[in-house]
């Protein structure tokens, strides 16, 4: 009976499935550094656009309304940039008809009250 029993053989190693983990954890790291490359990159451009808004907004806060022909343009220009919301748009849509008044000519008056009222009520609105 012994005798009938055979010797018991080590297991065979298989490369090829060594070779499919070898790819199968490559293709895996490969996925995890796009992805943290991916967070990476997407995060500073959010980061980055929120810091335009912050320039934006100091822009337009800073316009020198003794110059009123260039404030107009910088108003104008910094307002589109800005105003995102409804409440904005609308108040900004009814500056800037105040606003032709000084551009697109030689010489133009100083700034009026209503104006620069509706300039404030913008800059309110769009520093929230």
């Amino acid at each position: 009976m012994i005798e009938e029993l055979k010797e018991i053989k080590p297991y065979l190693v298989n490369t090829e499935w060594l070779y499919w983990g070898f790819a199968a954890g490559a293709v895996l790291l490969l996925f995890l550094f796009i992805s943290i490359l991916w967070w990476g990159i997407s995060r500073w451009l959010n980061n980055r656009k929120q810091n335009l808004r912050k320039q934006y907004l100091s822009g337009i806060k800073s316009v020198d309304w003794s110059n009123s022909k260039n404030a107009a343009y910088k108003v104008s220009y910094y307002g589109r940039l800005l105003a995102k919301d409804p409440r904005s748009i609308e108040i900004l849509s009814q500056l800037e008809p105040m606003l032709l008044e000084y551009k697109y000519k030689k010489d133009v008056p100083p700034v009026n009250e209503e104006t620069l009222t509706h300039y404030d009520l913008l800059i309110q609105v769009l520093d929230v």
